[in-house]
């Protein structure tokens, strides 16, 4: 069986950018590898760029697996940058953007036919991919993984402003105001190029490559200023200069009385001004790759039933998803789990309480703060340590720094390898999972529990379908009364947090995983 597998970055990549996307990709791939009738072709876009050579086109890369079996291309140049939140105000181009599709389609028809091509999102290629013509191009199914919202949401969590999990986009008006900045996407490509010349000169991170980069950046910072004088002098020439006399030196003083002399104008009422109105695009947006998805996709799958019902209510009707539980490699007997946390030396004494995660709103760390920053209660400054494993900047420090004075202690890591958390796990009692938005699954506490860690998680982590107690693990998403009412029977209770065991996760081994994806793209289910 042949298989084209796509995903914007590549799934060996070694900063483990993609997140749990790309381990998830890793840990199916490798046990593609392990069958021996299977052909693996991987296609990642949207993150490489040349300075000079600026041309779209697919080229074939390296990886870390040493098997005839395995091909890894990358779509150099792609006029859609990934990731997703650099596309957001480029929509119609992210849309509509055809040079993608037909160099997916050509290299397909170059190396193909393929039995499956499995689509796992759709950052650094345009919509058109999902309507690709199958008879045309060699490709026999076509599959959708659904591990965020992206075909209905292009901000991919459903969760507008960073705030409120999304019911209604108003035919995409809502869309519009979702995300803060207003980043141009020929800008972003722009500086990427500079960035991965610098890097392809082995000075990323080098003073030197520093140095380069603010040199590009002052010059085209430079070159805007000189452009929007040249704007204004041409404006000044077919006006008379009307707006160009010199202002007062110094500010005039006035009484600010409220009652108006003749003088006095009303105030100008004005309409709202935007640039431009986007929200038909957000609407194409949703509705283009949803009936794309109904259409031509033989198969969409979710990765729990949560990311299924949340994707659902924005699909068109007739529209079919399967929920296709993710797998973990970390396959743990209960014995040898048992055993890891025997053998656990603890760096601190008490109960550790941890959060791991990006610091983003929709992973509920704020929330997280907020929340723990009412308690205060003797028992947890003696007794309860707080973990924090994320990176952030100086104003979340300081808000966290209220919670050294709720707490035994706070420590903090700002990263860790993979190849650490065994480590790190040993170090916690107890991890909480307070994400705001619809998290289509959350991997970190399904790793945590087969190393022995139980999570407290919200409502809105859909992974919580794998719990054996969701009752006891398990509360209403943005309640911090709710959350502290779950959390303090399970810090001060080793036998309740121990109950987290009681049975396995409701979840399948990778190999049982492949066996369901290997059925469908077989054609047999």
């Amino acid at each position: 069986m042949k298989i084209l597998i796509y995903n914007w970055v590549q799934f060996d990549n070694p900063f483990m950018q993609g997140g749990g996307v790309t381990l998830y990709l890793r840990n199916v791939i490798e046990e593609l590898l392990r069958r021996d009738d299977v052909e693996v072709y991987f296609l990642s876009s949207g993150d490489k760029y040349g300075m000079f050579g600026r041309k779209p086109a697919i080229r074939q890369t390296k990886n870390a697996y040493d098997t005839p079996r395995l091909r890894t291309f990358t779509l150099w140049n792609s006029p859609v940058k990934a990731p997703a939140h650099d596309a957001f105000h480029a929509i119609d181009t992210w849309l509509d953007d055809p040079v993608t599709a037909r160099l997916i389609a050509d290299f397909a028809r170059q190396h193909g036919p393929f039995d499956a091509f499995h689509i796992h999102n759709l950052e650094g290629i345009s919509g058109k991919v999902l309507s690709l013509e199958k008879s045309d191009t060699g490709i026999r199914r076509l599959f959708y993984t659904i591990h965020n919202y992206m075909p209905v949401c292009p901000q991919i969590e459903l969760l507008y402003d960073g705030r409120l999990p999304c019911t209604d986009y108003h035919d995409g008006a809502r869309c519009v105001g979702c995300i803060a900045h207003n980043n141009r996407m020929k800008d972003l490509i722009r500086f990427h190029r500079m960035g991965g010349w610098i890097k392809g000169r082995g000075l990323a991170g080098h003073p030197l490559g520093g140095f380069l980069f603010d040199i590009y950046a002052g010059t085209r910072a430079y070159a805007k200023a000189a452009r929007n004088l040249a704007r204004d002098i041409l404006g000044g020439l077919r006006n008379g200069f009307r707006n160009w006399h010199f202002r007062p030196r110094q500010d005039v003083g006035t009484r600010h009385g409220w009652e108006p002399d003749s003088s006095v104008k009303p105030p100008r009422i004005l309409p709202l001004d935007l640039p431009e109105d986007r929200a038909e695009g957000y609407r194409r947006w949703r509705e283009t790759n949803g009936a794309a998805l109904r259409d031509n996709a033989d198969g969409v799958f979710a990765v729990s039933d949560l990311a299924r019902d949340s994707a659902m209510r924005f699909l068109p009707e007739g529209s079919r998803v399967e929920t296709l539980t993710l797998p973990i490699d970390i396959e743990v007997s209960p014995e040898r789990r048992a055993k890891i946390r025997a053998e656990r030396q603890p760096s601190e004494a008490g109960v550790t309480l941890s959060f791991i995660g990006y610091d983003i709103p929709s992973k509920g760390l704020p929330f997280l703060i907020d929340a723990l920053s009412e308690i205060d209660d003797p028992w947890y400054r003696e007794n309860v340590n707080l973990l924090i494993v994320a990176r952030f900047g100086e104003h979340r420090a300081r808000q966290l720094r209220q919670l050294e004075h709720r707490f035994r202690n706070l420590r903090i890591v700002p990263a860790y390898a993979r190849n650490q958390l065994l480590g790190l796990s040993q170090q916690i009692d107890l991890n909480v999972v307070p994400s705001i938005w619809w998290e289509t699954f959350n991997q970190v506490t399904v790793e945590l529990a087969r190393l022995g860690v139980p999570s407290l998680v919200s409502s809105n982590v859909g992974a919580k379908q794998t719990l054996p107690h969701p009752e006891t693990f398990v509360f209403r998403a943005g309640d911090a009364a709710d959350f502290r009412a779950r959390l303090d029977p399970l810090v001060r209770d080793a036998a309740l947090r121990q109950s987290f065991f009681d049975a396995e996760l409701a979840m399948p081994s990778v190999a049982g995983h492949v066996d369901e994806l290997m059925r469908r793209y077989g054609g047999g289910v």
